[in-house]
C-alpha cells in the first residue's frame, strides 16, 4: 500500500479494483514509467492527500469479483472505489450482456454499503481483437454500456466513467494480443482512472473526517 502524502488534511482512501487491466496497471506503475515530459507515474495517481491501493485479478468477472475481491474490500473500506470490470463477462457467450451489466450495478450497490461511499464503474472499452467465443463482442459491448448507464441512474453515489481516449479505434493502445493494453495504453488508462477519481473527489474530501461506511 502506498504511503499517504504528508499534509495536515485528512487523507482520502481510494481503491482501484478489477480484472487484468488493474493488475497490469499496477506493474506498469511499479516500473516507474515516465511520460513524454519526463514525469514519473506514481502509485497515488498524482493525487495529493490520497492513498491509492490496487486490487487486480486477471480474468475477473462480476461473480468472481463478488466472491474473491468483495470480502477483502469490505475489510479495508475506502472513501472511493473505482472498478474496472465487464470485458470478461461480455466475452462469455452464455451470459446476456444486459444481465451482466445489471449484476455489476447490484455489486456496486452492495459495495457502497460496506466498502466505499463512492463507487465508480469504468465502462468496458473497444478492442481491436474480439475473443473467438464472441465474434459479436462489440455488439454485446454496446448493450452492456446502455444497460449499465440506465441502471445507475437511480443510485446516488454510483457513477459510470467513460474512457474517452481509449474509445478511439487505435491499435497503438493495445499489446500484440489485441486484448490487453500496451505501455502507451496503460499510460492513457492511468490518466483516465485519475480523471474518474478527480471527478468525484470533492464529494468525499469535503466531508472528512468522521466518515462512516
Amino acid at each position: 500500500m502506498a504511503s499517504p502524502s504528508p499534509s495536515s488534511s485528512p487523507c482520502v482512501s481510494i481503491h482501484v479494483a478489477g480484472h487484468s487491466f488493474v493488475s497490469r496497471l499496477e506493474r506498469f506503475i511499479g516500473r516507474r514509467t515516465r511520460t513524454h515530459t519526463g514525469r514519473c507515474v506514481d502509485e497515488n495517481f498524482w493525487l495529493d492527500n490520497c492513498t491509492v491501493t490496487l486490487f487486480g485479478r486477471p480474468g475477473c468477472t462480476v461473480p468472481v469479483f463478488r466472491k474473491r475481491l468483495s470480502p477483502v474490500l469490505e475489510v479495508y473500506p475506502a472513501d472511493i472505489l473505482y472498478i474496472e470490470l465487464g470485458c470478461n463477462d461480455i466475452s462469455s457467450p452464455n451470459i446476456s450482456p444486459a444481465v451482466s451489466a445489471t449484476d455489476l450495478v447490484q455489486l456496486a450497490c452492495e459495495l457502497q454499503k460496506k466498502a466505499a461511499r463512492i463507487v465508480i464503474l469504468g465502462e468496458p472499452i473497444w478492442r481491436p481483437s474480439t475473443p473467438p467465443s464472441t465474434p459479436d463482442f462489440h455488439d454485446r459491448l454496446s448493450v452492456f454500456r446502455e444497460v449499465l448507464r440506465e441502471s445507475v441512474a437511480n443510485h446516488p453515489g454510483i457513477y459510470v466513467w467513460y474512457h474517452k481516449r481509449l474509445w478511439r479505434e487505435n491499435p497503438r493502445f493495445f499489446a500484440p494480443d489485441g486484448l490487453h493494453l500496451s505501455d502507451y495504453g496503460n499510460l492513457i488508462f492511468f490518466k483516465s482512472v485519475r480523471g474518474a477519481i478527480l471527478a468525484h473527489l470533492s464529494e468525499v474530501s469535503t466531508s472528512l473526517p468522521g466518515r462512516n461506511i
